[in-house]
């Protein structure tokens, strides 16, 4: 397993079968439900596969939120940075200046996991998996294909992410404008910049599915009674973006690579 990389991401509504109504159209999500003592926990986000397997590939989370939202807490889907052993990974946090805003649990027999800050307060979750290990499709439309962070101090956050995870951050300039892109062990974990205007004036991290049909889904959002937020935008030689909103504002985005 590759360690210190983002491999899972999901989100929770309180209004639950609305939102998975929205996603099933959206990207043509099926869905296996999880339960705890008879009790509807999560949904598992499945996509329907080309590669011989019987069974569809897993590639996201949406769960049941039975309590407000805090006011304070960033409207948008989790990320889970998978890491190895998790209570040292939460001293790495605090020592760079992160915090735990929700202490080690266990998640069934899928693994453990922790709720954590940023040290400028953007939210992420660590995960030690036991049966579940991310996302088991990449590369196809209505899986995972990108994570972007925003940050207003790109260089603090640069700092803590190095000293928690080990990742790098290389600039480079895109439209005129820079942009970075972690790294560890020569893989690339995701980008980072500091539009703030791209997430609501929001520093958190942005998730990203794949599509091959960009401006037909952003019709889609609209109509499903999402919006969209930010887009579409188009980057030289790598494709085009757009920032959407789901019905309880979560905010993902969606990319379409040349």
């Amino acid at each position: 397993m590759n360690f210190n990389q983002i491999k899972w991401a999901d989100t929770f509504l309180q209004n639950f079968q609305s939102g998975r109504e929205f996603y099933a159209e959206l990207f043509a999500w099926q869905f296996t439900d999880q339960y705890d003592d008879e009790q509807l926990v999560y949904s598992l986000a499945n996509l329907s596969t080309q590669n011989g397997s019987s069974s569809p590939a897993i590639v996201a989370g949406i769960g049941p939120c039975n309590f407000p939202k805090p006011d304070d807490m960033p409207l948008n889907w989790g990320v889970y940075i998978v890491v190895q052993e998790l209570e040292a990974s939460i001293d790495k946090v605090l020592a760079a200046g992160g915090k735990v805003c929700k202490e080690p649990m266990e998640v069934m027999d899928a693994g453990r996991m922790a709720v954590c800050l940023d040290s400028r307060g953007a939210v992420f979750h660590l995960w030690q998996a036991l049966t579940h290990f991310g996302t088991e499709i990449e590369g196809v439309p209505g899986a995972l294909c990108w994570f972007e962070l925003v940050s207003r101090d790109v260089y603090q956050s640069m700092k803590f992410y190095h000293d928690v995870f080990g990742w790098d951050a290389v600039e480079q300039q895109t439209n005129g404008k820079s942009h970075w892109r972690f790294k560890v062990d020569n893989n690339v974990i995701g980008g980072m910049h500091t539009r703030t205007d791209e997430s609501r004036d929001q520093e958190l991290w942005v998730p990203y599915f794949n599509t091959v049909e960009l401006n037909r889904q952003l019709d889609d959002c609209s109509r499903l009674g999402g919006s969209v937020v930010f887009g579409p935008v188009s980057e030289r030689e790598i494709g085009r973006y757009a920032v959407l909103s789901d019905l309880e504002n979560n905010l993902f985005g969606l990319a379409e690579y040349v």
